[in-house]
């Protein structure tokens, strides 16, 4: 009996050890997807940023062709005016 009681104390330390390591082994694991995640999470508010300060650049792009077309514009009119101007004098002449 004294046999059967050890054998089973044996086995129950096997298993004990067994499932030690494995739960070592899954905080091993754990830690890893952690430090994997805190990772990732810097990443993604590094591309935030430059999401932002892409944003930001087109936006500043948008305000200068905007700028740029009613320059354009005020230059078309006054191109028109000096050619109706100059068909006048060629007119008159």
């Amino acid at each position: 009996m004294a046999v059967a009681t050890k054998r089973k104390k044996t086995e129950g330390m096997e298993k004990l050890e067994f499932l030690t390591d494995k739960a070592t082994r899954l905080v091993y694991e754990l830690e890893a997807e952690e430090k994997q995640m805190s990772e990732m999470r810097r990443d993604l508010l590094e591309l935030q940023k430059q999401k932002e300060s892409i944003a930001g650049e087109n936006n500043a792009a948008k305000l200068k062709l905007s700028s740029l077309q009613e320059e354009k514009e005020i230059i078309d009119k006054k191109i028109s005016t000096l050619l109706e101007a100059l068909n006048k004098l060629s007119i008159e002449e």
